[in-house]
């Protein structure tokens, strides 16, 4: 989510999300997912924004099921300048092959993404577009990678300190060795100080839907997160 952020921000929570219909990187067949774990944020400074992220995977497909951990997320983005109301950053994102190759859960291949985005503030309002450049290791070919060009778009309104919503896009552009993945969806939060003081933690609670649009993407998207944060030092 868009939101004003400075040195010293940072988040930490939970949450789970499920896919039915999804057809992962490379593979041919669809499975319903739900992935579970953990993840974080921290602002080590006004213009860099660290990320991590872990989770399990559970798969269900043509009657069987496969449980086991999924990929380590690490990422780090950069403001690069500010120039009225609108912010220039440039990020990347890694994957790690920590995901069972042989149950499909995963890749076993390192993947990398990079890309930019600017965000609009206008008040109440945010809205934040980027692309980037996915570059993903095939499991089916030795030494082999697919460039798959990627698409996001998120716009939010907060129009109480406790309450936030929104609207996601994300598109990941089809190749010769993926198909097309097109969804949209919608989420609202709700915060809480968890203490009496102005610079307390907040608490706070994630619901979010969606749709894919293509048939690589899943039919819908469940999500539900809680967690906790730190506001800008």
């Amino acid at each position: 989510m868009a939101q004003d952020v400075g040195a010293g921000a940072w988040t930490a929570g939970v949450g789970a999300v499920y896919t039915p219909g999804f057809v992962p990187p490379f593979r041919a067949g669809s499975r319903d997912r739900l992935a579970f774990g953990v993840g974080g944020r921290w602002m080590p400074d006004a213009r860099v924004q660290l990320s991590a992220g872990f989770d399990g995977l559970w798969d269900r497909s043509a009657g069987a099921t496969e449980l086991g951990p999924g990929d380590v997320q690490l990422g780090a983005a950069v403001w690069l300048v500010d120039p009225g109301p609108v912010r220039l950053w440039l990020g990347f994102a890694a994957k790690l092959p920590d995901a069972k190759d042989e149950g499909e859960l995963g890749t076993d291949e390192t993947d990398v993404t990079f890309g930019g985005a600017a965000e609009l503030h206008a008040g109440d309002w945010r809205a934040l577009v980027g692309a980037g450049l996915g570059v993903w290791g095939n499991p089916l070919r030795f030494a082999n990678q697919d460039d798959v060009p990627e698409l996001r778009a998120t716009f939010c309104w907060k129009p109480l300190p406790s309450v936030a919503g929104g609207m996601t896009f994300n598109g990941d552009v089809g190749t010769e060795r993926n198909p097309a993945r097109l969804t949209a969806g919608a989420w609202v939060r709700g915060s809480l100080p968890l203490g009496r003081s102005p610079g307390a933690s907040r608490g706070f609670i994630e619901i979010a839907g969606g749709a894919g649009f293509t048939p690589a993407a899943p039919d819908g998207i469940v999500a539900l997160s809680a967690g906790f944060g730190g506001p800008p030092g």
